[in-house]
């Protein structure tokens, strides 16, 4: 957007465009309601001191919520009085949180699921979220350009206009016709759609600058400068 940050001198301007998450095609564009990370894993380790401290912020495609939902799941079902005996922060309703922020984003339309395919390592969690959510699981034989709106054609032939998309898929592979010709997986002139407002891309492509570890010793700094706030 206006790059005040870097303006003001905050975050120099060669961390930022050398980093190998800096997207150029994401210039000049502001994401549906101003939300680049709808979805971020928050890395935490606990220190020799008992104190727990944020390792890194993964502000991508981060991964790994399904797992210890269908672990706990599974828990219940071998040793339920665990969880009545023990104050165990329930996390079964992540299905809905996930729904609503999609439903919070969405241009119009149904939300999805996009995933590479079955040979991708996380594609049980694809699958799992969007079973929980009630929603499509869908690669890019499903979807299509038509005009300035992205569409899903179901099994039955069923066409159905989309409002948000929950990728899986990394920002390089997303759309051949803007990012890297040669992928197979993504959708052709999604971010056209995108750029428009018309859909929704959880996450916002061109998140990778922020999530690169370069960035990392200026958070503080950031904190400080949108929230005029120390970090904790």
């Amino acid at each position: 957007s206006e790059k005040r940050i870097i303006n003001d001198g905050v975050v120099p301007e060669d961390f930022v465009y050398r980093s190998p998450g800096y997207l150029p095609q994401c210039e000049g564009f502001t994401p549906i309601k101003g939300i680049y990370s709808h979805i971020s894993g928050i890395d935490l380790v606990k220190g020799k001191n008992g104190v727990w401290y944020i390792l890194e912020d993964n502000l991508r495609i981060p991964s790994g919520a399904s797992y210890p939902l269908i672990a706990r799941d599974l828990c219940r079902q071998c040793s339920p009085d665990t969880f009545r005996r023990n104050h165990v922060v329930d996390n079964r309703n992540y299905g809905q949180l996930l729904h609503e922020t999609m439903d919070s984003v969405n241009t119009g339309g149904i939300n999805v699921v996009l995933t590479p395919g079955r040979y991708n390592a996380a594609y049980f969690e694809h699958s799992y979220l969007a079973e929980q959510m009630g929603v499509p699981l869908v690669t890019c034989n499903d979807l299509e350009v038509e005009g300035d709106f992205l569409y899903f054609t179901g099994y039955a032939g069923k066409k159905e206009k989309v409002g948000a998309v929950y990728r899986r898929i990394s920002d390089d592979y997303l759309d051949p016709c803007t990012f890297l010709p040669e992928s197979l997986i993504g959708i052709p002139h999604i971010f056209d759609v995108y750029r428009k407002g018309n859909v929704a891309l959880l996450n916002a492509p061109g998140n990778g600058v922020a999530d690169d570890k370069g960035i990392y010793y200026f958070v503080p700094k950031m904190i400080k400068y949108y929230l005029g706030e120390e970090a904790i």
